[in-house]
């Protein structure tokens, strides 16, 4: 079980073997296998090598030669420091046989949580990009990039949450005041299609060719007796609800920008700790989110349900 085994890897996956491992090895050439790799295997992962000029020999090192492998090794191609444990590893290593992460090509496969941007950048007079990403907490790879852009002077961007679901992102980032200003300017929309639903639902249609042939109808005998005003809740209730997905799409990322750098600013004015004002006012509250697409799916027809029982 417990053999000198520095400098050796498993035959199977390849790891650095260390003295309190569980280690067996081949009874014919003796390659050192993790006890978990040779039962998952069932024999000696180098089998095909035996009898011939490529079989298994153990490699001794002494502690003078490691030592001075250790001290003297360039970080070159042949070698390198694995970026999560920093410890020195070879370069075509599968696996870090410190820390178990993955060696892709030769180079570690990293996903930068920070979109590119530095701790150190400002994203706004006085803020770096250090001081928002707490705040921001999920999906920084995306805001810190965008943020610095608006630093920069960039006026807007492109939100494709925001525009499907404007209520829901609002609310779910953690900005009230917005969602609840959206949420109402959408339902004054809304309600403008109340007058047409009153006559729909005065009505009963097979399908929606009857729908479509009545509406028709109906607003020509309004233009006939110049009566637009159907027309125009009709034009509002439509594309009213439309215009703000569209202006929350475009301009929802910098009125995210100006609501995180100004949590940042007041930070210094809450007695809060760091955590509680981070978890209070920072991330992404998935209650909040469903609340904003309830409110957009069902709020209108309450309020419409309402207003014909009276």
């Amino acid at each position: 079980m417990s053999l000198q085994n520095e400098k050796q890897s498993c035959a199977v996956c390849g790891a650095y073997l260390f003295p309190e491992d569980d280690v067996v090895y081949c009874p014919e050439c003796g390659a050192p296998h993790h006890r978990e790799c040779y039962n998952s295997v069932g024999h000696c992962a180098l089998e095909h090598l035996h009898g011939t000029e490529k079989e298994y020999k153990k490699i001794e090192i002494t502690k003078n030669e490691e030592e001075k492998e250790q001290t003297s090794a360039p970080l070159g191609n042949e070698s390198k420091v694995c970026p999560f444990c920093k410890k020195e590893i070879e370069n075509d290593a599968r696996v870090c046989p410190y820390c178990g992460r993955p060696n892709m090509s030769g180079a570690f496969f990293t996903f930068d949580l920070s979109g590119g941007v530095k701790d150190v950048e400002a994203v706004a007079e006085n803020v770096t990009a250090g001081d928002v990403k707490p705040l921001v907490a999920v999906n920084t790879q995306r805001y810190l990039p965008k943020f610095l852009n608006f630093f920069k002077g960039k006026k807007y961007s492109w939100n494709w949450l925001a525009f499907l679901l404007p209520q829901g992102w609002f609310f779910s980032r953690k900005m009230y005041k917005a969602g609840a200003l959206v949420t109402a300017i959408i339902l004054a929309f809304e309600i403008c299609a109340f007058p047409i639903n009153s006559v729909l639902n005065q009505n009963i249609f097979k399908d929606y060719t009857e729908v479509a042939l009545f509406l028709t109808n109906y607003f020509n005998e309004c233009i006939a007796t110049g009566n637009y005003l159907p027309l125009v809740f009709a034009f509002i209730s439509t594309f009213g609800p439309f215009l703000v997905r569209i202006f929350s799409g475009i301009y929802g990322d910098k009125i995210y920008y100006n609501h995180i750098i100004s949590r940042v600013k007041e930070r210094g004015e809450s007695d809060l700790m760091d955590e509680e004002y981070y978890h209070k006012y920072g991330g992404v509250s998935l209650f909040a989110f469903m609340l904003g697409v309830i409110a957009m799916n069902y709020l209108p027809s309450l309020i419409f349900m309402l207003m014909q029982s009276f």
